[in-house]
């Protein structure tokens, strides 16, 4: 019924990054129904009161006419150790559809790490849920390979804070650490770990 959605943080009340939401849903709704919204993505979506301390999850899932929200308390996950698992060259998750039976699936093996980090045609992509920045010892640098273009990604990547070049599989060890971000998991305060903690065995 809502073939797409959107995952937005509430931090204290305000959602933040709206407008980065806004820009992927106009795009996306546009790439699959072929014509420009009828709607705004935060048109029926109001922040009650109850949502003025802490960190939420807002997700807004949506079809051609209509939308449904839900929000739910957000607390960070501890995610460390990364098991490298290649998928099909035919998948497709350049939207953000609700349909993420595949990338359930991969991290249903990841085995004793905490997530998987998706290889499409011996090109790191993403994690089952964060796309990923590398260290390099002076730079951070995402894939230009993403399964998804996170709205995170976008902003950094606008901002100057990192920047992208294809990353082969083969790159991994050669970088220093590596963060994992999304529209919940800030930049500057998730944690840095080392490559050392991504498995590709």
């Amino acid at each position: 019924m809502y073939p797409l959605f959107e995952t937005l943080c509430i931090d204290n009340g305000h959602i933040r990054n709206a407008e980065w939401h806004c820009r992927r849903f106009e795009t996306s709704y546009s790439s699959l129904y072929r014509h420009c919204p009828t709607y705004s993505l935060l048109d029926n979506t109001h922040i009650s009161s109850e949502y003025n301390t802490g960190i939420f999850r807002l997700r807004i899932s949506y079809n051609e006419s209509s939308t449904k929200t839900e929000i739910e308390p957000y607390i960070t996950k501890n995610i460390t150790r990364l098991k490298v698992w290649a998928v099909a060259s035919s998948f497709d998750y350049s939207l953000k559809y609700t349909d993420r039976s595949v990338i359930n699936n991969l991290f249903s093996q990841r085995g004793c790490c905490d997530d998987v980090l998706i290889i499409k045609d011996g090109m790191v992509t993403d994690t089952s849920v964060c796309n990923i920045v590398f260290f390099d010892g002076q730079k951070w640098i995402t894939p230009s390979t993403p399964l998804l273009c996170g709205t995170a990604r976008a902003r950094l990547l606008a901002d100057g804070t990192i920047e992208e070049r294809p990353i082969a599989e083969s790159d991994i060890h050669k970088f220093e650490a590596f963060r994992l971000i999304n529209a919940l998991r800030h930049f500057d305060t998730v944690a840095t770990t080392t490559t050392d903690n991504i498995i590709d065995f």
